[in-house]
């Protein structure tokens, strides 16, 4: 389906209304009122093109579960700000996310959720840091973490978030102005607290593979 100067205002999702020149949607649904399976999905806008899967399991019981992933091409962080949906993400992780900044060219290769439904909903607790895992890359990408550190300017690397740690490969880029003349590989060992202003506390181990 392709709609053409979409214009679309839901203030419980987003923070702002969506328009767009055109937005194309391609989708195959089964649901046999217990669970709920999108085969495949794409939604495509001229700024980003958005794919994913997944299914929900026992809808309306109090085991509902859900296993879904998502991809994305290659898009400018600074374009795709708005499609975040702030609205119905917990507020712990909606503020950090509304307060972090960037631009430049970012690929999301896999996000995924999987686990219960109460699990999901609270995945900025450690308890449930399992349900949450993020791959992706930046490519000459200028990030503005939600904690007062300087921005990260020219920022290419990969970057890795399973069960609470995070990891970034291959980092190169610059911060106070000064180049990082070798890549490196920063391994933390924490669960973030996003909502705070500063860095994590529990930081156990931070590696890099070569010097600055």
């Amino acid at each position: 389906m392709r709609f053409k100067e979409v214009y679309f205002d839901h203030p419980k999702v987003f923070s702002t209304p969506l328009a767009s020149s055109w937005v194309e949607i391609e989708t195959e649904v089964d649901f046999d009122q217990k669970d709920l399976k999108v085969s495949q999905m794409s939604v495509t806008l001229p700024e980003i093109r958005v794919k994913a899967q997944g299914k929900i399991y026992d809808i309306g019981r109090p085991n509902a579960s859900m296993d879904a992933e998502a991809k994305t091409e290659p898009f400018d962080l600074e374009d795709a700000k708005r499609l975040i949906p702030y609205r119905i993400i917990t507020p712990e992780v909606s503020v950090a996310l509304f307060r972090a900044e960037g631009k430049g060219k970012v690929q999301i290769v896999s996000v995924k959720l999987s686990g219960k439904m109460e699990e999901i909903n609270h995945c900025d607790a450690l308890a449930n840091a399992h349900v949450l895992s993020v791959e992706m890359k930046t490519d000459g990408t200028r990030l503005q973490l939600p904690w007062d550190v300087p921005a990260l300017e020219h920022l290419t690397s990969h970057l890795l978030f399973k069960n609470g740690h995070l990891q970034l490969k291959g980092v190169k880029g610059r911060s106070f102005a000064l180049p990082w003349k070798r890549r490196m590989d920063l391994s933390i060992d924490c669960f973030m607290t996003p909502g705070s202003k500063s860095l994590p506390k529990v930081i156990s181990r931070w590696k890099m593979s070569h010097g600055c």
